[in-house]
Formats: C-alpha cells, structure tokens, sequence
C-alpha cells in the first residue's frame, strides 16, 4: 500500500492582484514613505521649537524659526539649525570662547534636539503607521 498526499491551494484572484501590486514599491509603497518622512520632520522640528520656548531663558524667535528640512526620498531626510550658536544652545559652550573673543564662564547646553527627536517620537510612530495602512490599503 502506498501513502499519498495531495495538497491543491488556490489563491483568490482580487488577492493575487494585490500580492502583484507589491512587486512595484515605487509606485505603491515609497510615495507613502516620503510622505511619512516630510510630515515627521515638520513633528521634529515642532517639538524642537516648543523645547525651545519653554526652556529658553530668554527666546528671541531666531534661533526656534531658523530649521532648514530636506526629505530626501522615502528612506532619508534631514532636519538642522544652521545658526552658529544652535549647537551651543544644544550641547552647551561653558568654559568657551566664541569667534569673536567672548568668553562664556557657564553657558549650559539645554539638549533641545535629544528632546525634540525623543518627544516626537510617538506621533512620528503613528504617522508611519497610518502612512504603511494607506499603502497596504491601496493593495
């Protein structure tokens, strides 16, 4: 006597037309992904200048409105403060002299963008969720 085993799967004609749909990322899945990308950079920079009013001894609105945000593509992008002094507020410049001759005795770093990156975090989380749930909806 011998075994036999036959297995015969048929998979659902609106079902493969949507497993076909995800042989095309570029088409169906990266426009989602750029849009993730420039929405989490505009929550960045957000949390970025809301640390900043409220942790800044006296803001004078340069330093918050002066963001510069480059997506690049559905897998990269950048968010930077280009004024000279955006590190100093960030990292701190005690004990420092800046270009000009001024010495600074305590200038204390204030961590805006760890801050920025970490309270934005939860709703870039949910940007990206909703961003992957329309691309899998458009399958």
């Amino acid at each position: 006597m011998t075994d036999r085993f036959t297995l015969r799967a048929e998979i659902d004609p609106d079902d493969l037309a949507s497993i076909r749909h995800m042989e095309d990322p570029a088409t169906n899945l990266f426009p989602y992904m750029e849009q993730a990308m420039k929405e989490s950079l505009d929550e960045v920079e957000y949390q970025a200048q809301e640390w900043m009013w409220d942790h800044f001894e006296n803001p004078t609105g340069q330093l918050e409105t002066a963001f510069t945000k480059h997506p690049y593509g559905p897998f990269s992008a950048e968010l930077w403060n280009d004024l000279p002094y955006a590190q100093r507020t960030n990292y701190g410049f005690s004990g420092m002299t800046d270009s000009i001759g001024r010495y600074y005795p305590y200038w204390p770093g204030i961590a805006w963008a760890e801050n920025a990156v970490a309270n934005a975090y939860p709703e870039v989380e949910l940007i990206w969720q909703l961003m992957v749930d329309r691309a899998l909806g458009r399958l």
